[in-house]
């Protein structure tokens, strides 16, 4: 880090991505760049990371049923190695409920923009703790939405797993990001389209001796 306690330019740290106190996801990103208002990380294609396992199937093959038991279990699930299968730079406004991200086939072709409800990320050592509330606006290119995962957060909000307080906020936040789509404003009014990552950036990798931020041996908050 610089001595403003930001990361610099080409610093490879790790993503942690959680459901509450669930870890379900680690992933290597380099710091494309880090200032008050904004972190952006960058994933290529290619790039490892690991996500939760669903055993029989994929994520998408079970219920809605099914997926909440999966979601309201306290049970920690494993973590496969994958691997990314396109361009991946993630806009992240500190303090904001939402992230935005950008995705490019191999050969730099914009597929899709992506807006992420989430909890404010928070910093740890090495990385930044991603909390995940579900709900997503995939954009097109064109910047034409629509939602994904609402039916997730309706289950998760009649169940109990979001508190009342969270999903309002996350139906708010969805809402004010559908008008800043339809605005449009930042960012799709900027020229991150065109964004390239530094030729000379190596695939960011999960470090060895990386930990969870919330296990004895792992960094401190």
């Amino acid at each position: 880090m610089s001595k403003r306690g930001l990361w610099r330019s080409g610093t490879v740290i790790v993503q942690q991505e959680y459901w509450r106190d669930k870890l379900v996801g680690i992933r290597p990103v380099t710091v494309v760049e880090d200032r008050a208002v904004l972190l952006a990380l960058y994933s290529p294609a290619g790039a490892p990371f690991r996500f939760a396992r669903w055993e029989g199937g994929r994520r998408q093959d079970f219920s809605i049923a099914e997926r909440m038991r999966v979601y309201l279990s306290p049970a920690q699930q494993d973590l496969e190695e994958r691997a990314r299968r396109a361009h991946v730079l993630t806009l992240n406004p500190p303090g904001a409920w939402h992230s935005f991200k950008l995705f490019w086939d191999r050969e730099w072709r914009l597929q899709t923009w992506y807006v992420n409800i989430e909890a404010p990320f928070q910093r740890v050592d090495g990385g930044i703790i991603h909390r995940d509330l579900f709900l997503d606006i995939v954009v097109t290119p064109d910047l034409r939405w629509a939602w994904k995962d609402e039916d997730e957060v309706e289950a998760l909000c009649a169940a109990g797993g979001l508190t009342r307080e969270e999903c309002h906020q996350v139906w708010q936040e969805g809402q004010r990001m559908v008008a800043r789509i339809e605005g449009p404003g930042w960012p799709f009014t900027a020229d991150w389209p065109s964004w390239r990552p530094d030729s000379s950036w190596p695939v960011p990798e999960i470090p060895l001796d990386w930990r969870p931020y919330n296990t004895p041996a792992g960094p401190e908050s």
